[in-house]
């Protein structure tokens, strides 16, 4: 059984693909097993490729490579351009110098890109490729010539086809296309028009495929985007909430102390009403005791004038017998001291 996931990654750079930038040639391997990679060119078409040793990278090294890490290196084509990232444990050269670990690193075609097996510090072997254009012609081999023994892709997709035996069922095995077609190496012959359906059938699920996980992630997305916008609303409401509790707790403080201070009012108003009656009270009394007071000094007033005016009618009717007294004697003295008496 041939894994989708491992035939998309194996893409040939033949095939036709719209979104195809570039490609990345293999010009040189020197590695002590002579084992030769999985493609002499890998064709670039998304927005990122990665190199390594796993059936998910798509551009496969051989797995007995150990001096190449899973994910050795990643090639990027963005707004910025083409750019290159070492994420490996033993290095990538660019045009000859160690890039700078975990750093993107502007590319440009042409430039060649080198990974190396050191042992013991010295260089056992090393694998090169040359970023091309699309446009440019393939290159049908490199430096070195290719190894005449079979591939261990090759050996088992062979076992596969000539064994009637049928997988068993819970163990997953992961295959590849024979090297001829994974390289891209210009043919002999063209491919059978079973192959060619084959193919055909087969890219056209792979689109329905991506198509599909496209969708999903959209949707995923989505998702996310509305869970991310619920937990925003959630914890703005909460917020609303927690300023609406804190605010009415304030205007109940208020209230209480507004009712304290009125009830503080009332009492100093009752207190000004009491003391208000009392000096009101008082002054009826003052009013009171002026009347009497002016009532009395006139009875008082009245009492003296008639006691001056019974003085008087007295001392009037005690000089009137001296006055006839007076003329029956003729004393001048007697007269005037009873005119003086009068007086």
């Amino acid at each position: 059984t041939v894994r989708v996931r491992s035939f998309r990654r194996l893409r040939s750079p033949l095939m036709a693909d719209s979104s195809l930038w570039g490609k990345l040639v293999v010009t040189n391997w020197s590695i002590a097993s002579n084992e030769r990679p999985c493609a002499a060119s890998y064709a670039l078409t998304g927005g990122q490729e990665v190199c390594g040793r796993t059936c998910t990278s798509s551009i496969r090294l051989s797995q007995s490579a150990t001096w190449v890490s899973n994910r050795h290196f990643v090639i990027q084509r963005d707004a910025e351009g083409v750019r290159i990232l070492d994420i490996s444990q033993y290095g990538t050269w660019l045009n000859g110098s160690m890039l700078q670990p975990h750093r993107w690193k502007t590319i440009e075609f042409n430039d060649e890109i080198e990974v190396r097996a050191m042992k013991e510090g010295q260089l056992a072997g090393s694998v090169k490729f040359r970023l091309e254009l699309p446009t440019q012609p393939l290159s049908t081999a490199p430096t070195q010539p290719l190894s005449t023994a079979p591939t261990p892709l090759e050996r088992s997709m062979s076992s596969e086809m000539g064994s009637p035996k049928r997988q068993r069922p819970g163990l997953r095995r992961e295959t590849a296309l024979p090297s001829r077609m994974a390289e891209g190496r210009p043919r002999e012959a063209p491919l059978s028009p079973a192959l060619a359906v084959m193919f055909a059938a087969m890219n056209a699920e792979l689109r329905d495929v991506e198509v599909q996980q496209d969708a999903n992630a959209r949707r995923l997305q989505t998702a996310e985007t509305q869970a991310r916008a619920a937990e925003e609303a959630a914890r703005a409401a909460e917020q609303q909430a927690q300023a609406a509790r804190v605010r009415r707790a304030e205007l109940s403080t208020q209230l209480e102390e507004e009712r304290a201070a009125r009830a503080t009012a009332e009492a100093d108003l009752a207190r000004e009403r009491a003391r208000a009656a009392e000096m009101e009270e008082r002054l009826r009394q003052a009013e009171v005791e002026r009347a009497a007071r002016v009532a009395a000094e006139e009875s008082a007033a009245r009492e003296q004038a008639r006691a001056v005016e019974d003085l008087r009618s007295a001392v009037h009717d005690a000089a009137a017998p001296l006055a006839r007294l007076c003329s029956l004697i003729g004393s001048p003295t007697v007269c005037k001291a009873t005119a003086h008496g009068d007086e």
